[in-house]
């Protein structure tokens, strides 16, 4: 089994060809670059974003939930002056 493995190995790599030093080169420069880019503080600004969400998720919550019980029943809309 390993003789059949490492004949595809070698199949394998004789089919794909070698990646050029130049191309390596750009790559690490690129990376490089986009890191003296980026900000050195490490607040991402999902701070503000999480509790947002999560208010807002509780203010539809209880917007479909009221829905529901005035369709459900019409009568405690009237009373509650809805409709």
């Amino acid at each position: 089994m390993n003789t059949v493995d490492s004949e595809i190995k070698k199949q394998v790599d004789a089919f794909i060809p070698p990646v050029p030093e130049s191309y390596n080169r750009m790559i690490d420069g690129t990376i490089s670059e986009l890191r003296a880019r980026a900000p050195q503080h490490h607040s991402s600004g999902r701070s503000h974003f999480i509790p947002f969400t999560v208010i807002a998720s509780v203010i539809a919550a209880l917007f479909i939930v009221t829905s529901v019980i005035f369709v459900a029943r019409p009568a405690l809309a009237a009373a509650a002056g809805v409709f």
